[in-house]
């Protein structure tokens, strides 16, 4: 079933998760404007045999895909033998990283293991990427998005956008699609729970909406979904109801704790040292996740990713062969 096991399937029509979204480790070193949640300690970082325990208990509970994010997950010595680990254990791996501590050895021990590699890049001019990044890393990025490309290596690029870089995204654009990668450009989101940080000079007011409508335009025919999505950001900015989003339906967060929640905004409250993902799912916190996409909606793309491909099913009769190329895209970077 390609992959797809049946407790996933399951999952999938009871609307429980097939995806967390891991904080492999608080240390990190950059200090985004945007973000609270790095604060440079190692506290909290699970050891492997932790990470085994608890991975056990997901893959019973159905979640297939992990997104390894942080912090910087490349801060972690064992980040080798974590992917390894929960390679063993069957799951699909994303490792989402800030593209700075990436070297020749660990692109081919990602392409090695068919890991998807996701790093972020808010800007192509040093000053403005320092000031968004609180750090001038841009070169270091550049070169090992290079040496990605040499290795072969297929990476998706994600681009924040906001106040300070939007009128870089189709410069950036550019820049990644010249070295044969893909971008993915989602909206700086603050003041909806605890991981966004505010800041007047990333927010924005209209600014937005062209950029997007462009990249939705140029949105290849091949790419159905992502022109999909970009188009409900576009929903999203002008404040449209989108519905329903991934969170306890598709996707929950996991902290550097093994806490778990139903996203990254909210707080942790279910241990799974402890306690099973099952505990999460309580009328409380599915009163919780719809009170957030009712009155303070954002646009995550572990929140929205899933939902965006599964509330246009209808594609599937309409246009086969379009939605299953579009779907063989998706699942090449996510």
């Amino acid at each position: 079933m390609g992959g797809y096991n049946i407790s996933m399937i399951g999952n999938i029509l009871f609307n429980k998760p097939i995806l967390v979204v891991w904080e492999t480790s608080k240390k990190c070193n950059q200090k985004c404007i945007g973000c609270q949640i790095p604060d440079n300690s190692a506290i909290g970082q699970l050891t492997l045999e932790q990470i085994n325990t608890i991975f056990e208990k997901l893959k019973r509970f159905g979640v297939k895909k992990v997104f390894l994010q942080g912090g910087e997950p490349l801060t972690r010595p064992d980040i080798k033998e974590t992917i390894l680990l929960l390679k063993e254990k069957g799951f699909q791996q994303t490792l989402v990283c800030n593209g700075t501590l990436l070297n020749r050895d660990i692109i081919e021990f990602l392409k090695e293991n068919k890991i998807r590699l996701g790093v972020s890049l808010d800007s192509l001019q040093e000053k403005n990427y320092a000031k968004i990044r609180g750090v001038n890393h841009l070169n270091s990025v550049k070169k090992n998005l290079l040496l990605a490309k040499e290795v072969g290596l297929k990476v998706n690029v994600h681009c924040t956008a906001s106040k300070m870089n939007y009128n870089e995204v189709m410069e950036i654009k550019a820049f990644v699609e010249g070295l044969g990668m893909r971008l993915s450009v989602l909206p700086y989101i603050s003041n909806i729970g605890i991981a966004g940080k505010h800041n007047e000079e990333l927010s924005y007011q209209h600014e937005l909406n062209d950029i997007f409508q462009k990249l939705a335009n140029e949105s290849k025919s091949n790419e159905i979904f992502r022109k999909n999505q970009y188009e409900e950001v576009i929903q999203f900015l002008n404040k449209k109801n989108l519905g329903p989003c991934d969170a306890l339906n598709n996707s929950i967060y996991m902290d550097a704790f093994g806490k778990i929640s139903p996203c990254i905004e909210f707080r942790t409250t279910v241990d799974l040292h402890k306690q099973e993902p099952e505990e999460l799912y309580t009328k409380e916190s599915k009163e919780a996740v719809k009170n957030c996409y009712t009155n303070t909606p954002c646009y995550y793309g572990c929140t929205r990713g899933i939902s965006c491909i599964t509330k246009n099913k209808w594609r599937l009769i309409s246009h086969p062969i379009q939605t299953i190329s579009s779907i063989q895209i998706e699942k090449e970077f996510i």
